[in-house]
């Protein structure tokens, strides 16, 4: 249980995904290839 002083915030991957990719005018990578970009990124 998160404590009083501490927020919790639960972030969908997929969702994630496509928000960067409408920021980015790059083309983007297949969703899978996106989600193990973020699984590096952030493990």
């Amino acid at each position: 249980m998160a404590s009083a002083n501490r927020d919790l915030y639960i972030i969908d991957g997929y969702n994630m995904i496509n928000f960067l990719r409408k920021l980015d005018a790059r083309k983007p990578g297949s969703l899978e290839e996106e989600r193990e970009k973020m699984i590096d990124l952030f493990l």
